[in-house]
């Protein structure tokens, strides 16, 4: 493998393990190794030159570097939501961990880090880097580790999330490939299409999920806590997907969407007694969406049927709101 034209960026605070690492990467034959000791520092340079790995330390003193790599991965920051990313964590906890992976990480190192296990690590990710797999949660490397099914084991439904190749400049240039910027934002723009498409079907059957928990709780007037976080994400939700629509195969389930958004919104706005009429619409809302959002499931004919009876089931919500 070739390592010369590999970029590397360093992010930790403490100056003599970046020097470190630096040094053991430069004798390895990296020679694109840079070192910030800031969380915006390591913006800035993800924002003006992604690098092909980034090693990073999950406790920096000026900012959330776990919020960076989710902007990275929802390609919020930088030109490649796809780089390498492998994070250091001293003392990690249950809920540290926890973090670290649903955040689209490709590998965790517990500090104090041996230089052979980083750079077995590298070697690893360069030649074996796992496709990326969506969820209405999750976006980053499948942590299944292409786990083949056993015989006479049931059916488990995350073995029905398609797994997604995205680009991998580590291992290009490791092996000896030249990347053309031109080149890798096509590769980029196609993989982030077919990740768009996923995340909006998994927000479609999250939504669904949420409504079967929220519609009966508040039927039976029992709204704890947890249904009305259960209401906050939901709009949240909702949010999300008005803005993964543009562009998108589904662009024309953008009126559904928003109608999803106003209701949700109101809910939100008074989530202990929301208007009965709002909620009587979730449960038509959630079919709609799965049906048109998964259109393999339901018939062309299924899908528009239902979203009129919502739109009309709407409009006469409106009308009485107004009349009111």
């Amino acid at each position: 493998m070739s390592w010369e034209e590999v970029e590397i960026l360093l992010v930790d605070a403490e100056h003599q393990l970046r020097q470190g690492l630096r040094n053991i990467l430069m004798q390895e034959g990296y020679r694109g190794v840079r070192d910030v000791s800031t969380v915006s520092g390591a913006r800035e340079s993800i924002r003006m030159s992604p690098p092909d790995l980034l090693v990073v330390d999950s406790r920096m003193p000026d900012g959330d570097s776990i919020a960076m790599i989710e902007d990275i991965r929802f390609k919020r920051l930088g030109s490649n939501p796809f780089l390498t990313i492998i994070v250091m964590v001293w003392n990690p906890n249950r809920e540290m961990v926890y973090r670290i992976t649903k955040c689209g990480v490709d590998d965790l190192l517990v500090k104090p880090i041996a230089p052979t296990k980083l750079m077995e690590r590298i070697h690893y990710l360069a030649s074996n880097r796992q496709p990326f797999v969506v969820t209405s949660e999750y976006i980053g490397p499948d942590r299944r580790g292409g786990r083949k099914k056993k015989e006479g084991e049931p059916h488990d439904p995350a073995d029905d999330v398609p797994r997604i190749e995205v680009p991998n400049t580590l291992g290009a240039k490791a092996g000896g490939k030249q990347i053309d910027f031109v080149e890798l934002q096509g590769m980029v723009s196609s993989a982030m299409y077919e990740i768009n498409d996923q995340r909006l079907r998994r927000h479609s059957l999250r939504i669904a999920a949420i409504i079967e928990k929220v519609v009966p709780a508040y039927q039976k007037n029992d709204v704890t806590p947890e249904i009305q976080k259960e209401v906050i994400q939901l709009s949240d939700i909702s949010k999300e997907i008005l803005e993964r629509l543009a562009d998108s195969v589904f662009e024309h389930v953008t009126d559904l969407c928003e109608t999803l958004d106003s209701v949700t919104s109101s809910i939100r706005r008074d989530p202990k007694s929301p208007d009965p009429r709002d909620v009587d619409l979730l449960k038509a809302i959630s079919e709609a969406i799965v049906a048109s959002f998964n259109p393999e499931k339901a018939s062309a004919e299924f899908a528009a049927e239902v979203t009129q009876i919502v739109r009309d089931k709407y409009r006469k919500r409106q009308e009485e709101q107004a009349a009111g």
